[in-house]
């Protein structure tokens, strides 16, 4: 008999990648292995946290708060960098990664902490988007693209076997409805999962952290429903180590890396918009802030 067992309330994350329904069957064979590329990133990012990492990161972010007034104190930002670790520690034990043709499910469950809680949860979503930050980067470099869309709440797995597993609720449906509406490369929050994140920013002095991790934008849509002033909050895959350190050198990197894909007539809107959102990032957007990300 099947095994049911009771909803989770935790983070859902699904991603596919841009250009892959016209692959040829040699090509396919590449994707794949690119693909799990990505999916082995995201595996080894959700181990428990590096202490010397998060210690180098407190560090330069320290150096921000001399530049920055808005953050209040030592001991506000080193409480939020000790939630940051301790967060990073559940990864390892309660993530679950799903592949199947060119989609990812992410399941994330911390049973260790309150959910209901709207704090707890704004942090998670920064913990998941520092991981997927990665894995798009590294993606890029693969010369694919992510697209997709991060949820928080309800979601119930069942299985019959270790190989036949259901996941199904009103987070799986959140973001199944969401991953594919943006128009362009890129992980959106779903409109459910930005109000934690625009909780977080209304009641935070140090405000700047969110975004790090999140950005807030006028994000290009497939559909027209929605009008075209409309903002999510958005993972910013552009403010990462694994490109060049300061703002306009990242840029760089990025139009390089772009340089490497054959851009199909018809959908180079897509292509246009991703490199759009880098330009708003890393030249109207963080250069407010400082003018490097050395240790970030």
């Amino acid at each position: 008999m099947e095994e049911i067992k009771d909803y989770k309330k935790g983070i859902v994350v699904l991603l596919d990648f841009l250009g892959v329904s016209s692959l040829t069957k040699e090509e396919s064979v590449m994707f794949i292995a690119k693909r799990n590329i990505v999916v082995d990133t995201i595996k080894k990012e959700c181990e428990v946290a590096n202490p010397e990492k998060m210690k180098i990161l407190i560090e330069g972010l320290m150096r921000l708060k001399d530049e920055k007034p808005s953050i209040d104190s030592e001991k506000v930002l080193k409480e939020f960098f000790f939630n940051i670790t301790q967060l990073l520690r559940y990864l390892n034990n309660e993530i679950v990664i799903r592949t199947f043709g060119d989609s990812i499910l992410i399941t994330w469950y911390p049973k260790n902490s309150d959910m209901n809680n709207s704090m707890t949860v704004s942090l998670f979503l920064f913990a998941i988007a520092n991981v997927l930050k990665k894995a798009f980067i590294v993606g890029l470099k693969n010369e694919i693209l992510l697209r997709g869309a991060v949820s928080v709440g309800d979601f119930l797995e069942s299985s019959s076997n270790d190989k036949d597993l259901t996941v199904i609720g009103p987070a799986i449906t959140d973001v199944k409805d969401w991953y594919e509406q943006a128009n362009w490369a890129g992980i959106i929050a779903t409109p459910h999962a930005g109000i934690f994140i625009d909780l977080y920013d209304i009641d935070n002095d140090i405000k700047l952290f969110a975004n790090l991790y999140f950005v807030k934008y006028s994000v290009p849509l497939k559909t027209n429903a929605l009008d075209k002033d409309t903002k999510f909050w958005v993972i910013s895959w552009v403010a990462n180590d694994e490109l060049a350190k300061t703002w306009t050198g990242a840029l760089s990197d990025i139009y390089k890396l772009m340089t490497k894909f054959h851009i199909p007539f018809g959908v180079e809107d897509k292509y246009f918009n991703t490199i759009k959102f880098a330009e708003w990032c890393l030249i109207d957007f963080y250069p407010k802030f400082t003018n490097s990300f050395k240790t970030l």
